[in-house]
């Protein structure tokens, strides 16, 4: 009756800032004109979801819009820079202080996780057998 809540994976700072964030390899993107990305992302392939998308004649794939900032954001997101990156790459480019960046990107970050566009691929320490 009760869930029990899933206990949130905790990272300290310095993992963060060295994650790699990475989106999600099954998700359909472009950029338009403006900046802004358009994400496709497909529908659930459940067999509840399939009766009602027949139903009510429902697209293969439902568009997420991310402004031009977000846009900015997904592109830094290949697997290739950390997040301390992608933070400083904001700095600079919106003249944000470092709390700024590091708050609003982690939020945003955290959206996108959850909503399980993204993923951070963390680095934990190597225990060395003898």
């Amino acid at each position: 009756m009760f869930r029990r809540k899933k206990k949130e994976p905790t990272i300290s700072r310095e993992q963060l800032y060295a994650a790699r964030p990475v989106r999600n390899p099954y998700l359909k993107w472009e950029r338009k004109e403006g900046g802004e990305v358009v994400i496709s992302v497909p529908r659930d392939r459940s067999r509840k979801a399939n009766v009602l998308a027949k139903l009510s004649n429902l697209p293969e794939y439902r568009q997420v819009q991310l402004d031009k900032i977000g846009g900015e954001v997904w592109t830094y997101c290949d697997g290739t820079r950390t997040f301390k990156d992608v933070m400083e790459i904001l700095q600079e480019r919106h003249r944000l202080s470092a709390r700024e960046s590091e708050i609003s990107l982690s939020l945003y970050m955290r959206k996108l996780m959850e909503k399980k566009f993204l993923a951070l691929m963390v680095l934990g320490e190597r225990k060395e057998s003898m």
